[in-house]
Formats: C-alpha cells, structure tokens, sequence
C-alpha cells in the first residue's frame, strides 16, 4: 500500500507560487487604488473650477461695473467687487482670497474653490475670466463674459 500525501518539496513549490501570484494581486489593488485617488482629486479640482466660473460668470453677466477698473486684475491679493443693478438699489459682491480659497461674500462669506483668478477687462462690457487651479496638472478654464448691465 502505498502512502497518498504531498512531500515537503511540492508544498513549498505551491507555497512560493501561492506567494508569487498574491503578491502580483496585490500590486494591482495598490496601483488601481492611487488611479482611482488621483482621478477622484482631479474631479474634485475641476467641479471646483466650474462652480468658481458659475459664480463669477453669473455674477459678471449682472453687474454694472467692476472695481477695480484695472486691465489685469489677479487674485490673490486683490479684491475684485461686482456693482449688480437689482430692483431696489445696487448690490455688491466681492471676491477675495481666504487660506488659498476663493470667497464670494453677497449677504455671508462662504468659500467657493482653491483656485487663483485672473479677470481681464480689456475694454467695453467684455471680461476674460481665468482660473488657474492649485494643482498644475490639470488645465486653466477660462472664459469671456460681456456684462448686460454695462454702463
């Protein structure tokens, strides 16, 4: 009768093999894992980026004037204020910089994006809006805005 069982040599081949192939599993996991962390930041940047340019080109596209009346204006460190015509007087609305965010403050500051702004108001009602984000990987969006209310 002969003896049915695995000799010392075969489990250490399986056990090497077994070892091979989980640690090539777990290279990938580690791999898919910071793809899907950086992709998840770099959508997280640029959802920042549009809400900026709503709230700026909305803004913009209402206002009357903008303070100040420089060819370039960069944020930071200045402040930009929007004079916005309503039913019962003029609105103000200001954009600042806050701990590397952009603040809005309308009635309340609160922070919109991490983002650097340049706006350039060239001549007549046109203004060219550029956002740069904080990391340089991902693309500036820019925009051209003509204001409705320009006096």
């Amino acid at each position: 009768m002969k003896n049915k069982a695995f000799t010392v040599v075969e489990l250490l081949i399986a056990a090497g093999i077994s070892l091979i192939i989980l640690s090539i599993v777990f290279l990938i996991y580690i791999g898919a894992e910071k793809s899907f962390k950086f992709g998840q930041a770099t959508l997280n940047t640029e959802a920042n980026l549009r809400l900026a340019m709503d709230w700026l080109t909305r803004d913009i596209r209402a206002a009357k004037s903008i303070s100040p009346d420089t060819v370039t204006l960069t944020i930071p460190p200045d402040t930009v204020t929007l004079t916005i015509p309503a039913e019962t007087g003029d609105t103000t609305v200001s954009y600042s910089f806050d701990s590397g965010k952009l603040i809005r403050s309308k009635g309340g500051s609160r922070p919109i994006a991490p983002v650097s702004v340049s706006i350039n108001h060239p001549t007549g009602s046109t203004v060219t809006i550029v956002l740069h984000p904080p990391e340089s990987s991902i693309p500036a969006l820019s925009s051209m805005v003509t204001m409705r209310n320009a006096r």
